[in-house]
């Protein structure tokens, strides 16, 4: 038995090193805690490659826009007329200078800055932690003995802080939070 689970390791190792799927398991779904502790696990595994994949393509994606907008920048700095080769990728500020957009998802729907128009777009986030049913044990456990959510909080503030990014001054945020409030305000919410 111990050879067995040995080799099942070894070739979880391998699966794990070489980016591969474990095969037979759903490729991206959070574990199923109506399965067993071994088949949420391996949906980890799953998981974890999967999430492995997308933030190598964002990296690409990031490294391929920082390379649109360094020839973008030597192209206007020859011709100051010129309007960037993709508009999705700058905002325009209160000054009327366009600044590069980093970490946006996609434009929120009918919501736009007070002072440019330009549209406001929701952050990319972080993606929820993987939690098996073990884990949910010990995280519900640590919360009882100690009063304190932990890492929980850590993850909404790290979430709020990315949410902050997209607005490049104070002034635009606070207005845009005044807009908000007064709009649901006004419908009674």
């Amino acid at each position: 038995m111990v050879l067995f689970w040995s080799r099942v390791v070894a070739e979880l190792r391998r699966v794990w090193s070489e980016g591969l799927y474990v095969a037979g398991i759903p490729m991206d779904e959070i574990p199923d805690l109506n399965s067993c502790l071994l088949y949420q696990q391996l949906q980890v595994i799953n998981c974890c490659v999967s999430r492995k994949r997308r933030q190598a393509i964002a990296t690409e994606s990031l490294d391929s826009v920082m390379r649109e907008v360094t020839t973008d920048a030597a192209e206007s700095a020859s011709s100051k007329d010129m309007l960037p080769s993709s508009p999705i990728l700058y905002a325009r500020i209160s000054t009327g200078e366009l600044v590069l957009r980093l970490g946006a998802d996609c434009p929120c729907s009918n919501l736009t800055m007070l002072e440019t128009g330009e549209p406001v777009y929701s952050p990319v986030t972080q993606e929820a932690p993987l939690l098996t049913e073990d884990l949910i044990k010990e995280t519900e456990e640590f919360v009882l003995r100690t009063g304190s959510v932990g890492a929980g909080c850590s993850q909404l503030l790290s979430d709020m802080q990315a949410f902050k990014v997209k607005f490049y001054h104070v002034e635009s945020l606070f207005n845009f939070s005044i807009h908000w409030m007064l709009k649901f305000s006004k419908n009674g919410v």
